[in-house]
């Protein structure tokens, strides 16, 4: 069995020869991942590139159809992106990293108004597919409530939201697991007694694992720095499902592999 990291920014690592080693590094050390991505076009080039590889269809990555709040720059860019969202919607069943981000950082970068522009968009353009199960990877900073009011008003049935790092509140968090929401579970979280308390408010088969790995775009890497880079995100992975047991009193490991398989192993 594998270990999924629900969320990893593959298309950061941008040297071709580093991403061949990664995937197959990873595919040796028993991990896969959720390639998010920011753009709806960083999608498109992502998937010509991995086509480009021709790689084992094993070592492809699940490919995630994203639009990030950080990564919108204008009304005109944002319907250029949003156009090539909905060409792609056929293209993979997973959609993410999308949202809204209300920190001082998110707005610097997108004003509220437009932010909520483009994830009401994307809803729509799920929601109209409606015989279509998605599965979506949220970033909801300092903005759960809205997000969570959106996915309500488009009473989108066949979305499987998971919030990517939640630090929003209790009752956010209620209102999103009785909703049937998941969590991608940061280890950052489980620093914190706020963190250790809403992994045990959601149900066990309703957590996933994330790196949320690299933070940045990087171009040159050394090789032997793909395998340390690897090596690190299954320790941390492995001890992410560990401190999950411990703080839940119940075996995580299997239990995630379950609703990993549910989520990420149809045909994506």
């Amino acid at each position: 069995m594998y270990l999924i990291d629900s969320h990893y920014h593959f298309d950061f690592i941008i040297d071709q020869q580093a991403r061949q080693l990664f995937l197959e590094t990873i595919a040796r050390e028993k991990l896969k991942i959720v390639a998010q991505t920011v753009t709806p076009s960083g999608f498109i080039k992502l998937k010509d590139n991995l086509k480009e590889m021709n790689l084992d269809k094993t070592l492809i990555p699940f490919l995630s159809l994203g639009f990030h709040p950080w990564w919108i720059e204008s009304k005109e860019q944002a319907d250029r992106e949003l156009a090539i969202f909905q060409q792609n919607l056929d293209q993979s069943l997973l959609i993410g990293e999308v949202g809204l981000d209300f920190s001082a950082n998110g707005l610097e970068k997108a004003d509220k108004d437009l932010q909520i522009y483009v994830f009401s968009n994307v809803l729509s353009l799920i929601a109209e597919r409606i015989d279509v199960q998605y599965v979506l990877s949220i970033h909801a900073v300092q903005s759960a409530s809205r997000v969570l009011d959106l996915l309500e008003s488009y009473s989108a049935k066949n979305i499987k939201a998971i919030l990517h790092r939640f630090n929003g509140t209790s009752d956010q968090l209620t209102r999103h697991r009785d909703r049937g929401g998941y969590l991608s579970v940061h280890p950052t979280m489980l620093n914190s007694k706020k963190g250790r308390a809403y992994v045990q408010q959601i149900a066990g088969d309703h957590l996933l694992l994330e790196s949320d790995w690299p933070d940045e775009e990087k171009n040159n890497w050394e090789l032997n720095e793909i395998q340390k880079t690897v090596l690190e995100l299954k320790s941390l992975l492995n001890k992410t499902v560990d401190d999950l047991s411990e703080i839940r009193n119940e075996e995580m490991r299997s239990i995630i592999f379950k609703t990993q398989s549910e989520l990420y192993e149809g045909d994506h």
